[in-house]
């Protein structure tokens, strides 16, 4: 199962290569931003992209179960299936900045086996698998990355995020705000400067 799982990640990490030339096609460009039923963004790059590598997972991975953010997909707890978010940062893309993503993932048996993630305007990608421990890359340079450590309290935690106002209408919003008020670094522009320049 670890090799399987370490070529699906190399096939991930290969197709989130060609999503990203996808999305830098639309990113920074004057785009039409649609909301939908949650009042989250969306655009034709999120929905282009989702239905590229809806295709290409249908292609290598036939009869396998997607489950998407745009294009949603039947997956009961426990089972096997592929994830795809085809742009993490729906605002920030639309807005021109780079903080957004591309990512890929698999459940097997209920149970995190993959997770890979593109950042097209950073030329940054991040994948870890089975026996693949986390790692980086830039260009052509593959560096593993440390783990992070577990802080010794939650006041020297740093958690980032989209924003707070998505999570309110939801019954996560009491455990979401319990636990960012505490931390030492939270918000969606606490790297702004450092990642913008």
């Amino acid at each position: 199962m670890g090799r399987r799982s370490d070529e699906r990640l190399a096939w991930a990490e290969a197709k989130l290569r060609e999503a990203s030339r996808i999305a830098l096609r639309y990113f920074r460009t004057r785009l039409r931003v649609e909301r939908k039923s949650d009042q989250s963004p969306v655009t034709i790059a999120d929905r282009t992209i989702e239905q590229f590598l809806r295709r290409e997972l249908a292609r290598a991975f036939p009869g396998e179960v997607v489950v998407g953010e745009e294009f949603h997909s039947p997956a009961q707890r426990g089972t096997t299936y592929w994830t795809v978010d085809p742009i993490d940062g729906t605002r920030a893309f639309s807005r021109g900045l780079p903080t957004w993503g591309i990512l890929i993932g698999r459940v097997e048996r209920g149970k995190p086996v993959l997770g890979a993630c593109r950042f097209p305007a950073l030329k940054t990608f991040i994948g870890v698998g089975l026996r693949t421990p986390p790692y980086e890359r830039q260009g052509g340079r593959r560096v593993l990355l440390p783990r992070a450590p577990k802080p010794p309290a939650l006041r020297d935690a740093a958690i980032f995020h989209g924003g707070s106002k998505w999570w309110m209408p939801t019954p996560y919003w009491p455990g979401f705000s319990g636990s960012s008020k505490p931390v030492f670094l939270s918000g969606p522009m606490a790297t702004a400067p450092a990642i913008s320049g």
